[in-house]
């Protein structure tokens, strides 16, 4: 399982989601994660509700910190209640690994795994920068501040009073559940994205074994045109070809049953968080400091929906490659009870496979959608409100 260590192996057991650990540390951990997500969506829908206001700004914040938790929560949760079949999804990777005998497919899949984990490391670097912006923007300038009497009430996060210990700490104590809650959100979504990103380059590299396999049957035997023409030659090699793209294709369905649902939350989530993102930033010009924080955050929904829909996009091109590779094989040069077997081949890679999000596939072309979508609705929300400087500071 070394191609689960790093980072998503270390990520999921902190979460309690790692299907492999054992049942009494799972249930510590997953409570002590939901827990955090829990208490802190409580604690600032209320202080929402203590602290509504006519201003837009103040409440459109307040739901685009909502919205991230609840993601992170709704992740945690189907991951848990689905590690049965995350389970059974690793355990079929490592049996991939394990039945792959032939050196140069084995370097196909081990390239793939190298690309996957480089991509997850590109995606950790672009997020983690954002989360640390973040947290120093909205928390550093008011610890810092003497004025220890000064009103939070118009200060993000909108914490309910409710819940504070003592007003002097006050915070402080905001400070160390919000940031905790930050910690397990951030470790929620790089873990979540690091697996995902994991099973779908494997599933990419079983579509380039059956394309290599398809494209090298033939030239692998052009010195030997006497065997060309050989049942015994040809058919149990593209038998073993429809087996593997079979596997792949099952590893596709598999991949959808965990994270589609999820995704289709997440996708929504984000699609609305992005708007208001847009929104707040375009209506506070005058407020570097927020625009700064708020472009962090757009930023990092912008770097996690394109992970999930390059992805897909990298499904689809994978398994249109293989319809391509069984179209352009030279065909006449084997048996006619060969040729019947690739068109088995041709026909069912003709409707390339992808990767869903609800009804909705994953692709670039949605990412782009998602994109347009949010910036529509930003300038809508944008007419709705006249574009004055507020009355109050909003950090």
């Amino acid at each position: 399982m070394n191609i689960f260590d790093f980072p998503q192996r270390h990520l999921l057991t902190c979460l309690g989601l790692w299907p492999y650990q054992s049942k009494f540390t799972q249930r510590i951990f997953f409570t002590c994660a939901i827990l955090s997500f829990f208490s802190l969506f409580v604690a600032m829908a209320a202080g929402l509700g203590e602290e509504w206001s006519t201003e837009l700004v103040i409440i459109y914040e307040t739901i685009v910190a909502l919205f991230v938790i609840f993601g992170g929560l709704a992740k945690c949760i189907v991951l848990f209640c689905r590690k049965h079949q995350m389970k059974s999804l690793y355990d079929q990777i490592r049996k991939d690994w394990q039945e792959l005998t032939n050196e140069k497919e084995a370097a196909i899949l081990q390239s793939f795994m190298l690309k996957g984990k480089a991509q997850i490391i590109l995606y950790v670097v672009c997020a983690i920068p954002g989360y640390f912006i973040f947290v120093a923007l909205t928390y550093v300038p008011i610890i810092s501040s003497e004025d220890a009497s000064k009103d939070y009430s118009h200060t993000f996060p909108y914490y309910t009073d409710l819940l504070i210990l003592s007003k002097r700490f006050r915070v402080y104590q905001v400070f160390i559940h919000a940031g905790l809650g930050i910690f397990c959100g951030g470790i929620t979504y790089v873990a979540f994205m690091a697996m995902y990103i994991t099973c779908v380059r494997h599933v990419c590299a079983l579509y380039a074994i059956v394309r290599y396999r398809l494209e090298n049957m033939v030239k692998s035997q052009d010195k030997l045109m006497d065997k060309l023409n050989d049942d015994e030659e040809v058919i149990p090699g593209l038998l073993e070809i429809i087996c593997t793209h079979k596997r792949a294709i099952k590893r596709v369905r598999l991949i959808n049953r965990i994270f589609s649902r999820t995704f289709f939350m997440v996708e929504i989530c984000l699609l609305i968080c992005l708007a208001l993102l847009i929104f707040d930033v375009k209506y506070n010009q005058h407020n570097v400091r927020l625009v700064i924080r708020m472009l962090m955050i757009a930023l990092m929904f912008i770097v996690h929906v394109f992970c999930m829909n390059y992805c897909g996009e990298q499904v689809i091109q994978f398994s249109t490659d293989v319809q391509y590779a069984a179209y352009f094989m030279e065909w006449y040069m084997i048996s006619s009870r060969a040729q019947k077997i690739l068109i088995m081949i041709l026909c069912r890679s003709s409707n390339p496979d992808y990767l869903t999000a609800g009804n909705m596939a994953l692709s670039l072309k949605n990412f782009a959608s998602i994109v347009r979508t949010s910036w529509s609705m930003a300038t809508v929300l944008l007419t709705t409100q006249k574009v004055n400087r507020p009355s109050y500071s909003i950090s």
